[in-house]
């Protein structure tokens, strides 16, 4: 029978404690001792036990657990393995955890059973209060021992003092206070304090600053809006006052009320001063885009004006300072203008009179109401301030000026309208210019004819009629002089500088003919002299150019190696003549000239094949025996090889000199698996590696050995509608385009892939590919529709990454279907592979898409049927794109392969070509595909 393993370990530790407190006599040992046994070399001890070497266990306090067992106190036997937990402070299981499963509220290792409550905060007993039994003196629940002194008048911490550490300027007196300190950081400011006059500061805290000295008529009202029309009255009242005391005063504290028996206390964060004759303005609202565009020193609340009767009144305390009224017996209230006191009646008495009040005339902003906020009131109409006998109303211009009135005697020139005429006083000739003398620019103020606005005449005087400066001939703004050209030299022939002539006609005439009007040697049909510099006959032409090529002499620094021949000069074509002749004057000629334009091309044709090798070729002017006019033989010792031989397939041998793979006949790109290469079928260009596996048509497709549904390729269907993009992450390999490496592209639904960002343009233009400002591949740019019909499918393999457009018909087409493939290589090159194409327009090729230059169109067939020996695809690495745009029925693709190199590598040796793309030594311009 299985004993379980708990039982098993039970009995192991139980079994020394049954054999030590019992006797057990086998008649083969002898002991002494209380239950002790000795044998076999063993020992005594009182409860101990010796035995074939063996160890020793006791239970002292006889709970069962023997000190080896694990009791970690055997003096008492409540404590032992499997005890339960009490909370007393003991390891009662020993388990070396104390009073574990009882609550610590406070978290400090003692359970709320045993803790005790502390003055820290927490509830250290666990019964729910926290730091009971202290003193709480300002009863917040909060301790004292705990609570932190607050400005609030009360003893928070207990300590037996109030608000101690907020007194900061040490004056007796804190911010708490009942009258607090209104400055704490000042021991100059408090209510203790007594006020300092004209120290500009408010030293008894009661907002008034040098309230001591105010007196009636101090301040004084002197303009009031009490109903504005632009703005409502709520936000569009003000009212302004002036400092008539002499002295400089200050605002704060000041008391604003009215009848009403409102009343504002002003209360500014900064001392609001006011020097003497100073205005200020106070507002209901101090925002000027709510105002009516007031701008305000101060604004109050509180108050708001009747627009019928009403009064408004300023205090200092107890000092009544100026007060007003309006309505009743008072002044009327207009709509949209303020009330302004009159100078005259500029004091605290003299406003008190309706007669000294009239509405404003002015605007302080553009589509404000009428007003002079801040600035210099209007004087009344009506009123004659100057004593000239002359009212505002009556025509006086300047009623502060007893000599300013409607025709008075007025003198130019001291800024003063005295006849109030309107005029300027800088303008005495009345021609609305301002003298000169006087800031204008009027050159003669005493003659109405002579002014910036009049034109310049020819006169007998030379007037400067028109003020700039110039006068007669010498102004070329002079409205009736004639336009002649001076002969100096009198050879009849004149200047070919015009000139404006008022008089003295006879040194002047028609004719602009003469180059040089200071030698009377030189005019036109005069005899010229070769080589001496001078132009004599003024033909314009150099006189170091003999035969008119437009060269000048190479004897007098220029290029042209026989001045008295036009047909030779160094912009001439060198051109084969029996002569020798270095038409183009580069120091050769004829066959020495490899810019000879007739001469012909003559290839070495040593196996007189009639084609000769490309290595040797040489520019003659004559015939050469034993070489051939056509080049491109690559085997010149073979006469079977050449450009016009059939090729033979997979006999090593490129018969026809096209470069093209010997074992690879279908032209896909891929060798034949017959001879070493993946095709396993070189006779069907759509099949090979990288092909779209056909699940219907019985062929391996893509050469992996499954064929149709056992193939297992995985292609990913990508959902596109029209004029969509969709994007594929990369894992496998990182495509280098344009300087770039991506990993991510877009698979655009208009037959492109883009990189970079996406297009769904359908707008097939040139140069939407090559100015487009992302780089694409376009299999076929046109206006398509996959979810019309059609599937798009992408896959990876280890070293490309394909996308298959299968059937994919052309936008509002029913018959038009398209099917094309795309090939992206590590290595940069990619591949445009076609079958059945429906369509006839569209664009396919590839673009950096950073050029404003059309790179120009490649015959994409042309193109892959001449690739050079050693290319790596269609271009040579270093174009900004090579693209065909097809717009008519002419689309040859169909049915075509397509190998890009694509944009790969630099060009170090300049020759157009880059290592990437076929160049075989990129340090010597001379070797590249050919």
């Amino acid at each position: 029978m299985s004993v379980p393993r708990v039982a098993l370990l039970l009995s192991l530790v139980l079994l020394p404690v049954t054999l030590a407190c019992g006797d057990k006599d086998d008649g083969d040992d002898t002991g002494a001792g209380d239950g002790g046994a000795t044998g076999d070399g063993g020992g005594t001890a009182d409860g101990g036990g010796t035995g074939d070497g063996g160890t020793s266990r006791t239970d002292a306090d006889e709970d069962g657990y023997a000190a080896e067992a694990g009791d970690c106190d055997d003096g008492n036997p409540d404590i032992h393995p499997g005890a339960s937990e009490a909370c007393n402070g003991e390891d009662d299981d020993c388990d070396g955890k104390t009073d574990e499963g009882f609550d610590d509220t406070d978290g400090d290792g003692t359970a709320d059973c045993l803790d005790v409550e502390e003055c820290d905060g927490l509830d250290n007993d666990g019964d729910g209060w926290t730091d009971e039994d202290f003193g709480d003196v300002d009863g917040d629940g909060r301790a004292d021992c705990v609570d932190a002194e607050e400005c609030d008048g009360v003893d928070n911490d207990g300590d037996g003092r109030v608000d101690e550490g907020f007194d900061v300027d040490g004056d007796g007196v804190t911010p708490c206070d009942e009258e607090p300190d209104c400055d704490d950081e000042d021991a100059a400011r408090s209510p203790l304090l007594t006020e300092v006059s004209a120290d500009g500061i408010d030293n008894d805290c009661d907002l008034l600053i040098d309230e001591g000295a105010w007196g009636y008529g101090d301040l004084v009202i002197s303009e009031v809006l009490v109903n504005p029309y632009v703005t409502g009255d709520a936000e569009g009242e003000w009212f302004e006052v002036v400092n008539l005391s002499g002295r400089a005063v200050y605002l704060n504290g000041l008391t604003i009320s009215s009848d009403s028996g409102e009343e504002h206390v002003v209360d500014a964060d900064e001392a609001l001063p006011l020097g003497p004759g100073e205005l200020f303005v106070l507002a209901v609202d101090g925002d000027p885009d709510v105002n009516g565009q007031v701008v305000a020193g101060y604004d109050y609340d509180e108050i708001y004006l009747l627009n019928t009767t009403d009064s408004l009144a300023v205090s200092a305390g107890d000092v009544l300072l100026d007060d007003v009224s309006w309505g009743g017996s008072g002044p009327t209230v207009p709509s949209g203008a303020a009330l302004l006191v009159d100078d005259v009646y500029l004091t605290a008495d003299g406003n008190d009179d309706p007669d000294g009040w009239c509405p404003s005339r002015a605007q302080w902003a553009p589509g404000s109401d009428l007003g002079t906020p801040g600035d210099l009131n209007d004087l009344c109409s009506v009123i004659d301030h100057d004593g000239d006998g002359w009212f505002i109303d009556d025509g006086d211009c300047d009623d502060r000026d007893p000599d300013a009135w409607p025709g008075a005697p007025d003198a130019w020139y001291d800024g003063i309208d005295s006849d109030c005429a309107g005029n300027s006083d800088y303008d005495r000739d009345g021609d609305g210019y301002d003298s000169d003398d006087h800031g204008g620019d009027d050159c003669n103020d005493v003659d109405g004819s002579v002014n910036p606005g009049q034109d310049e005449v020819c006169d007998d005087r030379d007037t400067d009629e028109d003020c700039d400066g110039l006068a007669e001939g010498d102004d070329p703004g002079v409205v009736d002089a004639e336009t002649m050209y001076a002969d100096a030299d009198a050879d009849g022939y004149g200047s070919m500088e015009p000139s404006l002539v008022c008089e003295n006609f006879e040194d002047y005439g028609y004719d602009s003919s003469d180059c040089d009007d200071e030698d009377d040697r030189v005019y036109p049909g005069a005899l010229d002299t070769w080589y001496d510099g001078v132009d004599s006959d003024c033909a314009g032409d150099s006189d170091y150019d003999a035969d008119g090529d437009g060269h000048d002499s190479d004897a007098f620094g220029g290029g042209d190696c026989d001045d008295g021949d036009a047909a030779i000069n160094p912009d001439a074509d060198e051109v084969c003549d029996p002569g020798d002749v270095d038409e183009d004057c580069n120091g050769v000629a004829d066959d020495d000239d490899l810019g000879t334009v007739d001469a012909t091309t003559y290839y070495p044709d040593e196996d007189e094949d009639g084609w000769g090798s490309d290595a040797d070729a040489f520019v003659s002017c004559e015939p050469l025996s034993g070489w051939s006019e056509e080049g491109g033989d690559c085997d010149d010792a073979d006469p079977a090889i050449s450009p016009d031989a059939t090729e033979t397939w997979y006999d090593g041998v490129d018969e026809d000199c096209d470069g093209w793979d010997d074992y690879d006949a279908d032209r896909d790109g891929f060798a034949s698996d017959a001879h070493g290469g993946p095709d396993c079928d070189d006779e069907e260009r759509l099949v090979h590696p990288y092909a779209y596996e056909d699940d219907y048509d019985r062929i391996d497709n893509d050469c992996d050995g499954a064929t149709d549904g056992d193939d297992a390729g995985t292609y990913e269907a990508i959902t596109l509608s029209d004029d969509s993009a969709s994007s594929i992450s990369l894992s496998t390999i990182y495509f280098p385009f344009c300087g770039d490496e991506y990993t991510e592209l877009y698979v655009i639904s208009n037959g492109r892939l883009t990189f970079g960002t996406s297009s769904t343009s359908y707008s097939v233009s040139t140069s939407g590919m090559y100015a487009a400002g992302f780089p694409s591949i376009a299999g076929w740019w046109d206006d398509l529709n996959p979810s019309s019909g059609g599937s798009v499918y992408w896959t990876e393999h280890d070293d490309a990454v394909s996308v298959y457009f299968i059937d994919v018909l052309e936008y509002g087409s029913t018959t038009s279907y398209q099917t094309f493939s795309y090939h992206l290589f590590g290595d940069g090159t990619f591949v445009l592979e076609y079958d059945d194409m429906g369509s006839t327009t569209g664009l396919a090729g590839w673009a950096c898409g950073d050029s404003s230059t059309d790179p120009g169109e490649t015959d994409l067939t042309a193109a892959i049927a001449d690739l050079a020996e050693g290319q790596a695809g269609i271009g040579t690495g270093t174009e900004v794109g090579v693209y065909e745009y097809f717009a008519s029925a002419d689309s040859d693709v169909a049915g075509h392969t397509l190998w890009f190199c694509g944009r790969g590598g630099e060009d170090a040796d300049g020759d157009g070509w880059t290592e990437a793309c076929g160049d075989t030594d990129d340090d010597d311009d001379t070797v590249y595909p050919r």
